[in-house]
């Protein structure tokens, strides 16, 4: 009996030295914002020719080719600055009274994929805008949506993260001294993910965002810090 009240009073007294031990630490989110404006595109563009003979599909997308070149020039896009993706075939097969796909050839679809990257922002997005001429000239054209980057994020996150730090320790002295005690060491820092997010957007994820489809953009970090707190 003696021994089963000395086990219990053992039990007891390490549960309130590890209450204690928890009281004596103090968790805290530590937040940064920063607003930033995108200072590099991408545009990619797709054309694609349909002929009954492979060598005619070929040809009418090479002169498809040219015409995208020259409007690409026109619009003052440098040589340099975009890019020719490989042409991609596929067979087109006949199909019967009822619907049915056949084995039998009717023709080839060739196309190919344009792309326009540039730090002229302007530039990216009138090009983007105005590709919708390639078509008038009876070119079977697709445009995606520019993509818009920030290019020094990885500079810009370090700097962040500090400040959402400074954030977190101004967070744990006041409420350390709400409760009569004091910040102490820091016990453990734990980063979150970054959400870059369209302006104004309040959205995030679990797994973080990185938003492409606007120029102006918010970027959030976030850090959970634990502080040993003296009484």
């Amino acid at each position: 009996m003696a021994l089963g009240m000395l086990a219990s009073s053992v039990v007891v007294s390490q549960a309130v030295i590890q209450i204690k031990q928890e009281n004596q630490a103090l968790e805290v989110k530590g937040f940064a914002e920063k607003k930033i404006i995108s200072d590099f595109a991408s545009w990619t563009g797709s054309f694609t020719t349909r002929a009954p003979e492979l060598t005619d599909a070929y040809e009418r997308l090479s002169r498809h080719r040219e015409a995208v070149e020259k409007f690409l020039r026109d619009q003052g896009v440098a040589e340099g600055s975009y890019e020719l993706f490989p042409v991609g075939t596929s067979v087109l097969f006949a199909r019967s009274p009822q619907g049915a796909i056949t084995n039998q050839v009717e023709g080839y679809a060739l196309s190919q994929e344009i792309r326009v990257s540039s730090a002229d922002i302007d530039l990216v997005s009138s090009v983007s805008k105005h590709s919708a001429e390639l078509v008038k000239q009876g070119i079977e054209f697709s445009s995606h949506r520019p993509e818009y980057f920030y290019t020094r994020l990885g500079e810009l996150k370090i700097s962040m993260l500090a400040e959402a730090t400074a954030d977190a320790r101004q967070r744990a002295e006041v409420l350390a001294k709400s409760g009569g005690g004091q910040i102490g060491h820091l016990v453990s820092a734990q980063q979150g993910v970054f959400q870059i997010t369209p302006a104004h957007s309040t959205e995030v994820s679990d797994y973080g965002r990185n938003d492409t489809s606007s120029r102006e953009k918010s970027i959030k970090a976030v850090v959970t810090v634990r502080y040993a707190v003296a009484r």
